[in-house]
C-alpha cells in the first residue's frame, strides 16, 4: 500500500514542483538572491584572473613613454644588413610574425661611427654661392607621409627633404638641386652627389622632424638620428629620403648606412597571451635571420632589439602576484556565498514543517523529498546561473581590473557558475532529505528523545580571531590575512556585543515585570517598548547569528573604506621613495651643459697636467697647485619643477656602504614627490628646509680657496651638514661622523636631521643627503656641474651618477630632454614604480575586498530578511490576537520593526567598534610591501570615511528588515490564522 501511495503521490508533486516558487514569492526571492550571490562569486574568479592578467599588460605599457628606446618599448627592431625593402628577408620575418603591426624601415648615415677618425669625417649639403651646412642622410619608407611639409611638394619623388632652417640658410625650395658631399679621412678629395629637393619639412628644437598629428614616428627614432661631428653630443640637420634613393646615393658617396626595420605591437595586442606570443616570436628571430649580406667589416652584424620580452615578463609577474593575492579573497567570497545558501536552505526547510509531515505521511521517501526540493529550485537555479554570470561580468568591469575579458573567459565563468549552482541544488536536496528522514523517524517513534548540543560558536569565532591577529607580527606577506582578519574581527565584535547585551536586556525585562501593576494597562508607547525588550531578551540563536553576519558585512565595508585611501597613499609614498619624483631619468655622463647651455665651463688645463693624479688623491696639494683658479660652479638651471641630483656610494664611519644623494634644496623642493602635507614624507620635506638653512650658514663662512681647512681630530675638511634618512647608523643629530667615498677619500659630515624615508632613497636602508653648495665644491674638477674645457671633451673626470627629476609626466620630460638632446637611457617615475607586482596586487585585493564587503552586506541582508520573515511568521497568530487590544495592528508592526532595527543597530555599533580596533594593526594588514619605506600611515580622515560608510550602508539591512516584516504581516488573513490552516 505504501508503494502504491508513493507512486500515486509523486507524479502530481513533481508536476507542481517547478511552479512551487509562485506560492511564496518573497521566500523565492531570498532563495534566488542566495543562489545569485553564489553563482556571481564563483563566476567572477576566472574573469578576474583573465582581467588581472590583461590589466597587467595595460599597466606596464602605460609606463613606457613615447620616445623610449627599442630596448624598453613594445617594438622589435632588426638592425644591420642591406636595405629592408619589401620582400627582403628581415622585413618578411616581421611581416609574418603574429601580434606585430606592419614593419617600418629606417636607415641612417653611419660613416662617422665606423670611421677611425670621426672628428675629421664630415657630411655637408651645399648649393653654389652659399656656405655648406653640416647635414646627414636618413631614409624612411615614405618621407612625405611621415613629415610635416612647409610649402609644396616637389615633382621629383626620388629626392631629399630638407629641414626648414637649412632650406632658409641655403635658399632652396622644392625641385631645386643640392649637393651632398662627404669628407672621409684618408681620401684625397670629398665624394659628392647631386640630388633634387623633394620638399621642405618642419623641424623642432634639436633638429628633430615634427611628427604628424597622432603619430610618434620621430619621437620613437630620436635616439637613432645620427650625431654631429662638429658639436659633440648634438644632432645636425638631416636630409630625409626614400630607402632606394639613399641606397643609390650611398654608392658614389662611399657612405655607410645602418639599416633597420621595426615593427610595433599590433593595436589589438592588449592581452597577456598576445604580448607573450609576440615576445616568444622576438626571442626566436635571431635563429631565423639570414646570413649577413654586404661589405664585410663595414655593415654591422644583425642585431635584434626589443622591449617585448621584458614587458611580457613584467606583466606576468604582476599577474601572478595579483592572482596569488586575490585567491584568499575569492575563496572567502565563495565560502560566504555558500554560507548564505546554506542559511536560506535550512531556514526554508524549517518553515515547511506541516508540508514535510504530509509528504512523509503519504509515504514519500526522504530521498524523494530531497528530489522535490531540487526540482522546485531548478528554474530559479537556471535563471541564477545566467543572471549571476552577468552580474559577475558587470562587477569585474565596474570594480575589477581594467583588463579585457575574452569570450573564452566568459564561457569558463558560465561553466563555473553552473557547477556552483548544481552544488547548491545538491545541498538543498541533502538538507531536505535529511530533515524528511528526521521527521519520518519522529513520526514512527514519537517517544524517542534527542539530545541537543549547542555548538560553542562564539568561542570558536573568538579563538580564530585571536589566532589571526596574533599571527600578524613578523609577517612579510599577509597570506590572505588582510582579507580574513577584518571579517573575523567584525564578526567577533558582533558576537561579543550580543553576549553582553542579552543579560542586560533580561535583567531589565525582569525589573520591568516587577514594576508593572497587576491590574491596569501600560501606555501604548511603553507597551511597544516592553514588547520589543521581551522579544530581544528571549531571542533565539538565529538572532545572534544575524547580528554577527550584519556586523561582519558592515565592518568589512568600513575597513575597505579606511584601507582604500591608506593603501593608495602608501603606494604613492613608496613609489616616491623609489623614484624620487613624478619622472626620473638616469643621466649618462656629463650632460649638464646640454640641460643648461649657460653652465660654467672649466678653464683649459695647463700643459702636463696629470688628471690621473686627481683620481689617486683628490686632496693632493701638488695637483691643486697646478690648477688655474676655478670659477665657482652653480646648480644647473633646468625647466621649472625639475632638478638634477647626484649620487655616490659612500661609507659612514667605516660601516656598510650607503648612498650619498647631493641635491639643490631650492629646486628639489618643487621637483620631488612629497605626497600629502601631513603624510609619511612630510618630515622629509621639513628636513630639507633644515638642510637648506644649515647649508646657507656653512657657505656664509667659506674655507680658503686652495687647501680646505682641516679638522684636527678627524684630519678631513670641515663637517658638511647632511640629513640621514632611514637607518641612523648610530649617528645622532649634531654629532660629526666620518664619510669615505671614491671621489672624496675622507669627509666629515654633521647630521642636522634624521627622517624615516626620503624621496629617491630607493631600496636603500640608509641615505645621506647633502646640499650641492656644500659638498660639490670640495670635488674641484670632479664637480659634475662644470662643462668640460673647450677642446678637451674627453677630460678624465670622476663623474657622479646624475639623475634628472621632474614633477612633470614622462611625456613632457621626454619632450624636454629630447630638445636638449639628452638620451632616455633609463626612465622611471611614480607610474612605473606604481606597477610593481606587490602594489598592483594590493590594489586588486582592495577592489576584490570591496566586492567581498558588498557580498557580506548582501549575505547579512539575506540573513536579516530570513530572520525577520521567521519572526513575523511566528508572531502572526499573536499579532491577530493583540490587534484586539489597545496596541492595535499599528503597535504590533511598530514593535516588530523596532526589534529588527535594534538588531541592525547593535550590528552597526559592533561594526564601528571593529573598525576602530583594526586601525592599530592596519599597517601590518595593508602595507603593500613592508620591506620598502615608508610604512603605511592611517590618517584620521580615512577613519572618518570608514565611519560614514558603515552608517550609510547600515540603512540597507534596516530597510530590508522593515519591509520584510510589514509585507509578511499583511500576507495572511485573520480567519486563516485563527484556524491555524497555513
Amino acid at each position: 500500500m505504501g508503494g502504491r501511495a508513493t507512486g500515486a503521490g509523486v507524479s502530481p508533486l513533481l508536476l507542481r514542483a517547478p511552479r512551487r516558487w509562485r506560492a511564496d514569492r518573497l521566500w523565492s526571492a531570498l532563495v534566488a538572491g542566495a543562489l545569485l550571490l553564489l553563482v556571481a562569486s564563483t563566476a567572477a574568479v576566472p574573469m578576474v584572473t583573465e582581467a588581472a592578467q590583461n590589466a597587467a599588460v595595460v599597466r606596464v605599457l602605460e609606463t613606457v613613454p613615447e620616445g623610449s628606446s627599442a630596448a624598453v618599448a613594445p617594438v622589435v627592431r632588426i638592425t644591420g644588413g642591406g636595405p629592408p625593402l619589401p620582400g627582403s628577408p628581415t622585413r618578411r620575418l616581421l611581416e609574418e610574425a603574429p601580434g606585430l603591426a606592419e614593419p617600418e624601415l629606417f636607415g641612417a648615415s653611419f660613416g662617422a661611427e665606423v670611421s677611425s677618425d670621426a672628428r675629421r669625417w664630415r657630411s655637408e649639403v651645399s648649393v653654389p654661392g652659399q656656405a655648406p651646412v653640416e647635414a646627414r642622410l636618413v631614409a624612411v619608407d615614405d618621407p612625405a607621409a611621415e613629415l610635416v611639409a612647409v610649402g609644396g611638394q616637389g615633382e621629383t619623388p626620388r629626392g631629399v627633404w630638407v629641414d626648414e632652417v637649412t632650406a632658409t640658410t641655403l635658399g632652396v625650395v622644392a625641385d631645386d638641386q643640392v649637393t651632398v658631399s662627404l669628407t672621409i679621412p684618408g681620401e684625397q678629395a670629398p665624394t659628392r652627389t647631386r640630388l633634387p629637393v623633394a620638399g621642405v619639412y618642419e623641424v623642432r628644437t634639436g633638429n628633430r622632424p615634427v611628427d604628424r598629428d597622432g603619430s610618434s614616428f620621430w619621437d620613437r627614432r630620436g635616439a637613432a638620428l645620427p650625431l654631429s661631428t662638429d658639436l659633440i653630443g648634438r644632432r645636425p640637420p638631416v636630409l630625409i629620403t626614400s630607402a632606394s634613393t639613399l641606397a643609390s646615393a650611398a654608392i658614389p658617396l662611399d657612405e655607410v648606412v645602418l639599416w633597420s626595420v621595426e615593427a610595433s605591437l599590433a593595436d589589438d595586442g592588449t592581452t597577456l597571451r598576445e604580448v607573450r606570443g609576440a615576445a616568444d616570436v622576438v626571442q626566436g628571430l635571431g635563429r631565423d635571420l639570414p646570413p649577413q649580406v654586404g661589405s664585410a667589416g663595414l655593415l654591422p652584424e644583425y642585431e635584434v632589439v626589443s622591449g617585448l620580452p621584458a614587458i611580457a615578463d613584467r606583466a606576468e609577474g604582476i599577474a601572478l602576484a595579483s592572482v596569488e593575492r586575490t585567491r584568499a579573497a575569492a575563496w572567502s567570497g565563495i565560502a560566504l556565498a555558500g554560507l548564505a545558501t546554506l542559511l536560506v536552505a535550512v531556514a526554508g526547510e524549517a518553515r515547511r514543517r506541516r508540508e514535510r509531515e504530509l509528504e512523509t505521511g503519504l509515504g514519500l521517501h526522504p530521498a524523494g523529498v530531497g528530489g522535490l526540493r531540487v526540482v522546485e529550485l531548478l528554474p530559479v537555479a537556471v535563471v541564477a546561473v545566467g543572471l549571476g554570470t552577468g552580474l559577475a561580468w558587470v562587477g569585474v568591469r565596474v570594480a575589477g581590473p581594467d583588463g579585457a575579458v575574452s569570450g573564452q573567459g566568459v564561457r569558463a565563468a558560465l561553466l563555473d557558475g553552473a557547477i556552483a549552482a548544481a552544488g547548491a541544488l545538491l545541498l538543498v536536496g541533502v538538507i531536505g532529505a535529511t530533515w524528511a528522514w528526521v521527521t519520518a523517524r519522529s513520526a514512527r517513534d514519537p517517544g524517542r528523545s534527542s539530545v541537543s548540543r549547542r555548538l560553542p560558536w562564539r568561542t570558536v569565532l573568538l579563538v580564530a580571531t585571536a589566532a589571526g591577529v596574533l599571527g600578524l607580527p613578523g609577517r612579510t606577506e599577509t597570506g590572505g590575512a588582510d582579507v580574513v582578519v577584518p571579517i573575523l574581527v567584525a564578526a567577533s565584535a558582533g558576537a561579543v556585543a550580543v553576549s553582553v547585551l542579552k543579560p542586560v536586556l533580561r535583567r531589565r525585562v525582569a525589573r520591568s515585570r516587577r514594576r508593572t501593576p497587576a491590574h491596569g494597562g501600560l501606555p501604548v508607547g511603553r507597551a511597544v517598548d516592553a514588547l520589543v525588550l521581551r522579544r530581544l531578551a528571549a531571542a533565539p540563536v538565529g538572532h545572534d547569528l544575524v547580528v554577527v553576519l550584519v556586523a561582519a558585512g558592515l565592518g568589512t565595508v568600513g575597513f575597505v573604506a579606511v584601507a582604500d585611501r591608506g593603501v593608495q597613499e602608501a603606494v604613492r609614498d613608496k613609489s616616491a621613495v623609489l623614484a624620487g619624483a613624478e619622472t626620473a631619468v638616469r643621466l649618462d655622463g656629463p650632460v649638464g651643459p646640454r640641460l643648461d647651455p649657460e653652465a660654467v665651463a672649466l678653464p683649459r688645463l695647463p700643459d702636463g697636467y696629470d688628471s690621473d693624479a686627481l683620481r689617486q688623491d683628490p686632496d693632493s696639494v701638488q695637483v691643486f697647485h697646478n690648477l688655474p683658479d676655478l670659477p665657482p660652479a652653480r646648480d644647473l638651471r633646468t625647466a621649472p619643477g625639475s632638478t638634477v641630483v647626484w649620487s655616490d656610494a659612500v661609507r659612514v664611519d667605516s660601516q656598510r656602504p650607503v648612498r650619498l644623494l647631493v641635491l639643490d634644496p631650492g629646486t628639489a623642493d618643487g621637483a620631488l614627490a612629497w605626497g600629502p602635507s601631513d603624510g609619511a614624507l612630510a618630515p622629509a620635506r621639513v628636513a630639507l628646509e633644515t638642510l637648506r638653512a644649515a647649508a646657507e650658514d656653512h657657505v656664509s663662512d667659506p674655507p680658503p680657496p686652495v687647501v680646505p681647512p682641516r679638522d684636527e681630530a678627524l684630519g678631513v675638511p670641515a663637517p658638511v651638514p647632511v640629513v640621514i634618512a632611514g637607518d641612523p647608523l648610530g649617528t645622532r643629530v649634531g654629532e660629526v661622523s666620518r664619510l669615505r667615498s671614491e671621489i672624496r677619500k675622507q669627509l666629515a659630515v654633521r647630521p642636522v636631521a634624521h627622517v624615516p624615508a626620503f624621496p629617491g632613497q630607493g631600496t636603500e636602508q640608509t641615505l645621506v643627503i647633502a646640499d650641492s653648495e656644500t659638498y660639490l665644491p670640495l670635488l674641484q674638477l670632479n664637480d659634475p656641474r662644470y662643462e668640460a674645457p673647450e677642446g678637451e671633451p674627453e677630460l678624465a673626470r670622476l663623474d657622479l651618477q646624475g639623475t634628472y627629476l621632474s614633477r612633470d609626466d614622462p611625456a613632457a620630460v621626454a619632450e624636454t630632454l629630447a630638445a636638449a638632446d639628452v638620451p632616455l637611457l633609463q626612465l622611471q617615475g611614480l607610474a612605473e614604480e606604481g606597477v610593481r607586482p606587490a602594489f598592483v596586487a594590493t590594489a586588486l585585493v582592495r577592489e576584490y575586498q570591496l566586492a567581498l564587503a558588498v557580498a557580506l552586506v548582501l549575505i547579512g541582508v539575506v540573513g536579516l530578511a530570513v530572520q525577520a520573515d521567521r519572526a513575523a511568521d511566528r508572531s502572526l497568530t499573536a499579532a491577530v490576537v493583540l490587534r484586539r487590544t489597545p496596541l492595535g495592528g499599528r503597535g504590533i508592526r511598530r514593535a516588530l520593526v523596532l526589534e529588527q532595527a535594534a538588531l541592525v543597530g547593535v550590528a552597526t555599533a559592533a561594526a564601528l567598534v571593529s573598525v576602530l580596533l583594526l586601525v592599530p594593526i592596519m599597517g601590518q594588514l595593508l602595507d603593500p610591501d613592508p620591506a620598502l619605506l615608508p610604512g603605511l600611515l592611517v590618517r584620521p580622515e580615512s577613519v572618518l570615511t570608514g565611519t560614514v560608510a558603515v552608517l550609510v550602508t547600515g540603512l540597507v539591512p534596516l530597510a530590508v528588515a522593515a519591509g520584510t516584516t510589514r509585507l509578511r504581516l499583511r500576507q495572511v488573513k485573520e480567519e486563516v490564522l485563527l484556524r491555524d490552516d497555513r
